[in-house]
């Protein structure tokens, strides 16, 4: 029986967006940057209890907030868990990790590296972080799971699979640093990119009147909707192509684009809404220079906002300091929160 372990999971930020649902699936593809410390660590403790109904674990979850306090999760982290640990026998068996049968409890708790807010989905760290827990936790032998979950890309895609019956976007967590999510196919795309800094630029902390699960829904009734999954495909191919041979320019044209596609798909809407603020239009005005007139021999901007109103600025790591100076100098007044690509979900004992 594993006795205690830990698992990091990071956030990730997508440059071409899930968006809408249909019958509980994505309604198109995504491409996404794996990031490195903005991420959801989750401590995991496995003690012997005979009050455990056969071979399944009494799961005992908590959150610490931002604040330091303890809280419940929520229903759906609650039950996620109960599913993964439904699954986690079969799943672990195809892959020959032997599953441990030890009635006993198990209590978890997490807590996020980021605020609240920020412009990066929280769910997606979180998420991926309970799968791989529970999935280790079920394992006899923490070394025999780890073994298999560092050196196959193909496990933590399965893996991916399971999570994203929690949340969608923590499906590419796991991999890293840049990853498809396409239906059930969840892959790392090989980049000849330079390594990347994510600058996100805190517009508003305020929390967000439409959740990310609602604005899935109500995009399905906007006359945009029609015909974005197959141009979403079409942009998966050319970014997935840009991320291979290194073309950071095409690259930041197909962000900038999906960013305004995606938004566009709120104010759209019936009932319409929108997450921008007065600040984040004119960051928006300011940076779109770099973006589209990057001068020879320098690298673009990569421009993206999630369901929020906070703007990411993704750059080569040997530009961030140049541009941290470019934007606290226009706009001192804004927090800016900065990580760096990432490989996916870390595991520890």
């Amino acid at each position: 029986m594993i006795g205690k372990l830990r698992v990091k999971s990071p956030a990730n930020i997508a440059i071409i967006k899930y968006m809408g649902k249909i019958e509980g699936r994505a309604a198109n593809g995504s491409l996404s940057l794996t990031l490195n410390d903005f991420a959801t660590d989750l401590a995991l403790e496995s003690l012997a209890d005979p009050t455990a109904k056969g071979v399944h674990p009494n799961i005992y979850l908590q959150y610490k907030n931002s604040n330091g306090k303890l809280e419940s999760p929520s229903a759906k982290f609650s039950q996620h868990a109960q599913n993964v640990l439904a699954h986690a026998p079969a799943l672990l068996a195809e892959w020959k990790i032997r599953p441990d049968l030890t009635p006993r409890s198990i209590r978890i708790q997490t807590q996020n590296t980021f605020p609240a807010d920020a412009g990066l989905a929280s769910s997606a760290s979180a998420f991926s972080a309970l799968t791989t827990a529970i999935l280790a936790a079920q394992s006899q032998s923490l070394a025999e799971f780890a073994a298999v979950f560092e050196r196959s890309p193909a496990f933590r895609a399965q893996m991916g699979r399971l999570s994203a019956r929690g949340s969608g976007s923590s499906t590419r967590s796991l991999l890293g640093p840049w990853v498809i999510w396409e239906e059930d196919r969840i892959s790392e795309v090989p980049s000849s990119l330079p390594a990347l800094t994510d600058i996100v630029a805190i517009v508003s902390e305020k929390k967000k009147s439409v959740s990310s699960s609602e604005a899935h829904l109500r995009v399905l009734t906007s006359p945009l909707f029609a015909g974005r999954a197959d141009r979403v495909a079409r942009s998966l191919e050319r970014a997935a192509n840009a991320v291979k041979n290194g073309d950071l320019k095409t690259l930041a044209e197909i962000s900038w684009s999906e960013m305004w596609e995606m938004h566009s798909l709120f104010h759209t809407a019936q009932p319409s809404f929108t997450y921008l603020e007065p600040r984040t239009l004119e960051f928006l005005n300011w940076i779109a220079p770099f973006v589209h007139s990057a001068s020879p021999g320098t690298n673009p901007p990569l421009v993206t906002l999630d369901a929020g109103p906070n703007v990411h600025v993704i750059v080569a790591m040997s530009d961030a300091m140049v541009w941290q100076a470019r934007i606290r100098e226009r706009f001192p007044d804004l927090k800016l929160l900065l990580d760096h690509q990432g490989k996916g979900t870390t595991l520890e004992n």
